[in-house]
């Protein structure tokens, strides 16, 4: 039997899944820090930190973009929940924050606590 073919094919196939590997771990850890950025930013608003809410949205979404960068040749692993999961964590953020983060709420939103003082 020849089996001159094999050890190539063995390599191919360990850098493949060896390549998957790492995308697959620079994903998690992306998708761990989107969800940690979104939770944060939802806390921010409330303690009417706006800015630092912008900032860490901005960088939830720029998380998620290099996750689809890292996993564009991954599709299997793209769609296997955990980037779904930070999507919707950051979806959720995006829909709570936007109403606090523009520049037209705040203001209105300083008048009021203005306004409030003056009672």
């Amino acid at each position: 039997m020849n089996t001159d073919g094999l050890n190539a094919i063995g390599e191919e196939m360990r850098a493949h899944l060896d390549a998957k590997h790492q995308a697959r771990e620079q994903a998690l850890a992306l998708t761990r820090e989107v969800i940690r950025l979104s939770a944060n930013a939802i806390r921010a608003v409330h303690r009417r930190e706006f800015d630092a809410a912008e900032g860490l949205l901005a960088k939830a979404k720029t998380n998620l973009q290099q996750t689809e960068t890292a996993l564009a040749e991954h599709p299997d692993i793209f769609h296997a929940g955990f980037v779904h999961d930070a999507q919707k964590g950051a979806a959720i953020c995006s829909i709570h924050s936007a109403p606090a983060i523009s520049s037209t709420a705040r203001t209105v939103w300083r008048r009021w606590e203005i306004s409030m003082t003056c009672l």
